[in-house]
């Protein structure tokens, strides 16, 4: 009877998580990204600014800055858990957004499958911020329209184009005609000139990311 008893409180816990997940989807604190280029299982992630704040900064930290100096605190250790665990995956996110909801059509065709994704570069699995492919079949086989980074803490100079140019190459004639997307708000004179004369690149500023083109 114990056994039934403690099986049914269970259960009962298994659907309120269920229900709670389900929620959280449903108001957008949470998103599922599926992979555009790669047959792989989706990630989930916080989209919440504030909910990545307090899961990366004040929950495990908050001893730490409620002891000592915060200011301290903050620019011995936490400065780069926000870069790298909030600030950095919130403007990735709004990179994404900015692709599905904001681009013009002379920068993409509308109605693309828009999500991270992973290349090998160098011998060297990497994370890709942003992934735009086409078609209705297997995410494999689908073509690759644009290869993207979004860079909030850096500025983007050359060296980022050399990479994205790799990652296109990773994923062989998928992405011969793929568009090169780099989203920052410093950009460096060396890569504006280079990407004045090339066509197939686009680099989207702050001005340009909340204006939309």
């Amino acid at each position: 009877m114990r056994v039934v008893t403690l099986l049914k409180r269970v259960l009962g816990l298994c659907h309120q998580v269920v229900v709670c997940g389900y929620e959280l989807f449903e108001v957008g604190f949470v998103v599922r990204h599926e992979d555009p280029a790669r047959d792989q299982r989706p990630q989930c992630s916080l989209t919440d600014p504030f909910l990545q704040f307090h899961y990366a900064v004040l929950e495990p930290h908050g001893p730490e800055l409620r002891d000592r100096e915060p200011a301290d605190v903050w620019a011995r250790s936490l400065r780069h858990v926000f870069d790298s665990q909030v600030r950095g995956p919130v403007f990735e996110e709004q990179a994404r957004t900015w692709v599905r909801r904001f681009a013009g059509p002379d920068t993409l065709a509308a109605g693309g499958h828009v999500g991270p994704s992973s290349a090998k570069i160098d011998g060297v699995h990497r994370v890709l911020d942003l992934v735009v492919a086409e078609g209705s079949g297997p995410a494999s086989a689908r073509t690759i329209t644009a290869v993207g980074e979004a860079k909030a803490g850096e500025r983007l100079d050359v060296p980022h184009l050399d990479r994205l140019e790799r990652a296109r190459a990773s994923f062989g004639i998928r992405a011969v005609d793929a568009k090169l997307l780099l989203f920052g708000s410093r950009i460096s004179p060396a890569l504006a000139s280079k990407a004045d004369t090339r066509p197939d690149v686009e680099i989207i500023d702050l001005e340009r990311l909340c204006t939309g083109s």
